[in-house]
């Protein structure tokens, strides 16, 4: 933060969650804020997720790849998108949104920070992507079940899932036969 001639400017960072499982995945979520004078200021979301076992940045198209028996990165871009989809039509939220939301739900790996938690996968929208800057960015909590089966063998790995998660979503594929061979890989 500085303080010159009357005027106070600032550019924050701060850490908002981390998540890790034993040695395989790191996923940090941070928010910025700053101000530069104007009406009002700005904040903003940034995510990183770590393999750590090479060394490497995740992006969305490392989630999920050609060679997954689960499906490809369209799959797990396709299960994203309608979760979301699916909870802003149940809170109501379309009216609210920009009327041209639809499009970046559908390519939030463009619009949007992705960060992994113990429960699934936050896909944070800045203030002015579907929203005006009064409604806030927007976040959606996305479970396990939903996508799980759509990452790759490797992606599947890091997360080091709970039997009983796993377990789950193997019933939900025999439960609903007509998914089974996109969510499950059969």
């Amino acid at each position: 933060s500085v303080f010159l001639n009357g005027s106070y400017w600032t550019n924050e960072l701060s850490l908002t969650q981390t998540y890790m499982t034993e040695g395989k995945l790191l996923s940090i979520a941070a928010e910025g804020y700053t101000y530069y004078g104007g009406v009002h200021p700005n904040s903003y979301s940034r995510a990183w997720n770590f393999d750590l076992t090479t060394g490497k940045f995740l992006t969305a198209d490392d989630l999920a790849d050609e060679s997954s028996r689960y499906g490809d990165a369209s799959t797990f871009q396709r299960a994203i998108y309608w979760q979301m989809l699916n909870e802003v039509e149940e809170k109501r939220m379309a009216d609210v949104y920009f009327s041209d939301y639809d499009s970046y739900l559908h390519d939030f790996p463009t619009f949007a920070t992705l960060n992994f938690t113990e429960d699934g996968l936050t896909v944070t929208f800045d203030q002015y992507i579907i929203a005006p800057y009064a409604v806030g960015p927007q976040e959606f909590q996305i479970p396990y079940d939903s996508f799980f089966y759509t990452l790759s063998r490797h992606m599947q790995s890091l997360l080091d899932m709970p039997k009983e998660t796993v377990d789950r979503i193997i019933d939900l594929c025999r439960e609903y036969p007509e998914i089974s061979n996109v969510l499950c890989g059969v």
